[in-house]
């Protein structure tokens, strides 16, 4: 989103002469690097809300955000002007003609908007207030934030209800680069694979590659349990639930996947959950990607990290999410509402139709795999308005996780898989076994 700055006249406090004469003599005495420092006052987020609540119907005070862009387009407060920090000196004349108006300058948690203070300080800014504890602090005082990416924890209530919150976004991840820091990791080269088996529900294929010159191998056993597809004027949809074994000499994982794909005249839409069983009547633990993508390009992008605190069934687990996607949309609503923003009321559109979609898939896992339909003990989702670089999310998951480990994961994926990227939803469930570091590259990879 992008702000104009805020046409300003501040109201003058009136203060005597004396206190004034006295005020200039104490500052012409002093040393001027101690006189700058006086300029620039600390506040808390309670007397920064204060202050932009007060001057709400007069705006003439300027909010700096002086974090990076991908920090600032996960969150940042209503009407902040981004200028991160290691540009504020060469874009300091952008802002000139605030140097008498109050500035409340903010980062993530008030390091870089100390320095940043200092900064205009030293530059004629007579009234800066540095708020301490940043964007971190404030989100923590549940304190408004403009935010299209939010933690959302689910707790079931009986057997169907269900209780939701829904928080922005604290913590910002991403991909690491190398440095002189850092030690990179080596390259995987040299891949292939060979089909050794290909029947009309199963395939058995073998994977080689090359690390520091030592070949390796693993296997992969796809097994089809049950497919179902639908098509209409409008849509087009399949769904299909496999069993996938990955095996190398000393290991073996096994999971099952259940993959759900829309193709609409107006979007697509992929549901893909991973689930590793615990045994035969329980999956320890799932994890579901929710990808949706409007026709055309998307004006915003949304991303909501979803966790489970109790266990719930696979249908369960959709209708759970169902109820998620549709509140999220609520949010959305509301805050286009309020705020006139066309794009976060289309943004709910869509997450109303992504609720639909898994209400939808929890209906047919009921009819047709109830012997699947059993407990899932830990569960996590992504929800994604989003369109996602995946070659970039399989170049970040090669330098944050173990080369062989990303290897045997990414590339069996891609494999086993029949749907061109991004839409590729068995690269989605495969590298839920390490969701921590799919998010870290989806923030990474996906625009942010």
């Amino acid at each position: 989103m992008n702000y104009k700055l805020p046409v300003m006249t501040k109201r003058k406090v009136v203060k005597s002469t004396i206190l004034i004469a006295l005020m200039l003599t104490a500052l012409y005495m002093m040393p001027l690097a101690l006189a700058e420092s006086e300029t620039v006052q600390n506040i808390t987020v309670d007397t920064a809300y204060s202050m932009i609540h007060r001057n709400h119907f007069f705006p003439d005070l300027v909010i700096l955000d002086v974090r990076n862009q991908s920090e600032y387009n996960i969150n940042h407060l209503y009407g902040a002007v981004l200028v991160p920090l290691h540009e504020l000196e060469t874009r300091i004349g952008e802002l000139e003609e605030y140097a008498n108006n109050e500035i409340i300058v903010y980062c993530g948690s008030g390091g870089r908007s100390e320095i940043a203070s200092g900064i205009l300080a030293d530059n004629g800014f007579t009234k800066v207030y540095n708020m301490l504890g940043g964007i971190t602090a404030w989100i923590e005082a549940e304190y408004p934030v403009y935010t299209t990416y939010h933690n959302v924890t689910v707790d079931t209530i009986g057997r169907r209800g269900i209780h939701v919150e829904i928080e922005p976004l604290l913590v910002q991840m991403g991909c690491t680069s190398c440095n002189e820091n850092q030690e990179c990791p080596s390259e995987i080269t040299n891949i292939q694979s060979n089909v050794l088996e290909d029947g009309e529900d199963y395939t058995v294929t073998l994977v080689t590659y090359e690390l520091d010159g030592t070949l390796f191998e693993f296997t992969i056993t796809k097994s089809l349990l049950w497919s179902d597809s639908k098509h209409t004027y409008h849509a087009n949809k399949t769904a299909s639930f496999t069993l996938t074994e990955i095996a190398t000499e000393d290991t073996s994982i096994q999971f099952y996947s259940l993959n759900y794909v829309v193709q609409h005249v107006e979007y697509n839409l992929t549901i893909a959950t991973n689930l590793t069983p615990l045994n035969s009547e329980t999956y320890n633990s799932s994890f579901t990607a929710v990808n949706y993508a409007p026709a055309g390009q998307s004006e915003i992008l949304s991303l909501e990290l979803v966790e489970f605190n109790s266990s719930v069934t696979l249908s369960q687990l959709y209708t759970s999410l169902d109820k998620v996607a549709k509140k999220i949309g609520q949010v959305y609503m509301m805050d286009g509402l309020m705020n006139d923003d066309a794009t976060l009321i289309q943004l709910a559109q869509n997450y109303y139709k992504m609720a639909r979609e898994t209400r939808g898939l929890s209906w047919l896992v009921k009819s047709q795999l109830p012997e699947y339909d059993m407990t899932i003990l830990n569960s996590s989702a992504i929800l994604m308005d989003i369109w996602c670089d995946f070659d970039c999310v399989v170049d970040c998951l090669l330098y944050l996780v173990p080369p062989d480990i990303a290897a045997m994961c990414i590339y069996s994926c891609l494999i086993c898989a029949g749907f061109p990227a991004p839409f590729n939803p068995a690269c989605w469930i495969c590298i839920g076994c390490i969701t921590t570091y799919a998010i870290a590259c989806a923030y990474y990879c996906c625009g942010l």
